[in-house]
């Protein structure tokens, strides 16, 4: 009898202490969990704020500097038959960096930037347009949620809504559809649209066709345009998912 008992105590004894060590491992994983949450919160971040001052740097100084080299030049010598034009060149310029500034603050200050998903923020994107009448926007996916990480979200929305922006502004066109596929660890982009099209082997007026291209190369895509006079413009992208990181 006092064995068993003993042996009772014991084991009580045995199963208290293995609880409270697991009790101990289950803290400490949750530690661990927030510690590399609040990490990879950090690095988003981070990259974010790297994304933003490169957007700045690259795109709106290079159309600013523009805008002041054609300042410059109105003021030099006789140019008073070109001043209509060049000042209308300075101001679409203008006009273009006011607008990219804004996308930039509004990555900084809209919650829902950062909280949807990229199917989620061109959808609302295209009811917007949808709503004016200019142009019918399609979206779609065969996938409801593409868990895509916030600065490498950023930098695609931006690219597809260079795309949706020059369509709608030059092209002319009644529809733009883009569609999403994810199959096999790779996510393919196609963006579309039925305008007037234009030759690719022509002189490009292209800040819009540079911006997208540069923004191809941040998200290591795979990236190709086509385009004929008549017969609209089209967009693909080959982005590798890598389990959720693309």
């Amino acid at each position: 009898m006092l064995i068993f008992i003993i042996g009772i105590i014991l084991f009580i004894f045995q199963y208290r202490k293995r609880k409270l060590l697991h009790e101990k491992e289950k803290v400490a994983i949750e530690k661990q969990h927030k510690f590399d949450l609040l990490n990879t919160q950090l690095e988003s971040q981070q990259q974010a704020m790297q994304h933003i001052g490169q957007e700045i740097h690259d795109s709106v100084g290079q159309k600013l500097t523009l805008a002041s080299l054609y300042s410059k030049r109105l003021a030099q010598g006789d140019q008073l038959k070109e001043l209509p034009q060049k000042a209308a060149d300075i101001g679409k310029i203008i006009d273009e960096s006011l607008a990219e500034l804004r996308q930039l603050s509004k990555s900084l200050t809209n919650p829902q930037q950062a909280s949807l998903d990229i199917i989620s923020l061109l959808k609302d994107e295209a009811a917007q347009i949808n709503a004016s009448g200019v142009c019918h926007v399609m979206i779609e996916s065969n996938e409801n949620n593409l868990p895509i990480p916030l600065t490498k979200k950023n930098i695609l929305l931006g690219l597809l809504q260079e795309f949706i922006q020059n369509s709608l502004k030059h092209a002319a066109c009644c529809r733009i559809m883009v569609s999403f596929k994810k199959e096999a660890g790779n996510i393919f982009i196609t963006a579309a649209d039925d305008g007037k099209g234009f030759e690719l082997s022509g002189p490009s007026n292209g800040i819009g066709l540079q911006n997208m291209k540069r923004r191809a190369g941040q998200l290591q895509a795979e990236y190709k345009i086509s385009s004929e006079p008549g017969k609209g413009t089209s967009l693909f992208l080959h982005l590798q998912d890598n389990t959720g990181t693309a």
